[in-house]
């Protein structure tokens, strides 16, 4: 599904990610892990087309994106759902929702809508309620059920947990990995809860200053529980 072929990614003059490679398959769940300023958020901001790649390449079920626009690699079935959830806090539930759907015809749009709010119950009786007086985990579902309105095939996810209850935590990584089981989407998560990470994915990538330290499956990482504390102990630079 997704091929990062040896990606350069530059914020300004600054090259914050170096000669990243990665494969990842349908229905898998990767976790992109490293101490701040490793470069995990650059990484995912790269393949959704915010943050430019200056070398390597992106290739989503073959086809080479990495020159296209954000909006391209959305209609190519690309989801973000971004850290800090950026919602449109002065639009009600459902508008945020028709916002996320906006490349759909309207009847699509609606029957959607449906299936996401199924996946979400408390959104769907939230429809009518403006998005900035929900509460965080409320606004956290909201940010993933916007991505999920284009049914896309691949999924970028910034920082799920930030400052949320476990129990809201437990219910979207719930969802996320029902979707990768049974409608085989393909997931890239960057998350500072190291242990739920390791909890839900399939496999691990590890950056510190920009460059891949440790790769291997999550099941690996969770038999040596001190492996990945040292990774995440060096220096970001």
């Amino acid at each position: 599904m997704l091929e990062l072929d040896r990606i350069s990614v530059a914020r300004g003059e600054l090259r914050v990610v170096r000669d990243f490679a990665l494969e990842l398959p349908r229905g898998e769940m990767v976790a992109l892990l490293g101490p701040n300023g490793a470069g995990k958020s650059s990484t995912i901001m790269a393949i959704a087309g915010h943050v430019p790649v200056v070398a390597g390449e992106i290739r989503l079920d073959g086809r080479r994106i990495d020159r296209l626009t954000a909006a391209e690699r959305t209609h190519l079935g690309l989801g973000l759902v971004p850290e800090g959830r950026r919602i449109f806090s002065d639009l009600t539930v459902h508008e945020n929702l028709v916002v996320g759907g906006y490349l759909l015809p309207r009847a699509e749009a609606e029957a959607r809508e449906r299936e996401v709010t199924a996946l979400f119950p408390r959104l769907r009786e939230r429809r009518r309620q403006r998005a900035g007086t929900l509460s965080g985990g409320e606004q956290q579902m909201l940010a993933i059920a916007r991505a999920l309105m284009v049914r896309p095939r691949l999924l970028l996810v910034d920082e799920l947990s930030l400052g949320l209850m476990p129990a809201v935590v437990d219910l979207c990584f719930e969802v996320l990995q029902r979707l990768c089981r049974e409608e085989g989407l393909a997931c890239l998560l960057v998350e500072q809860n190291t242990q739920k990470a390791l909890s839900v994915a399939d496999r691990v990538t590890v950056l510190s200053a920009g460059r891949i330290v440790w790769q291997g499956s999550a099941a690996e990482a969770r038999a040596d529980e001190a492996l990945i504390d040292r990774m995440l102990g060096l220096e970001a630079g």
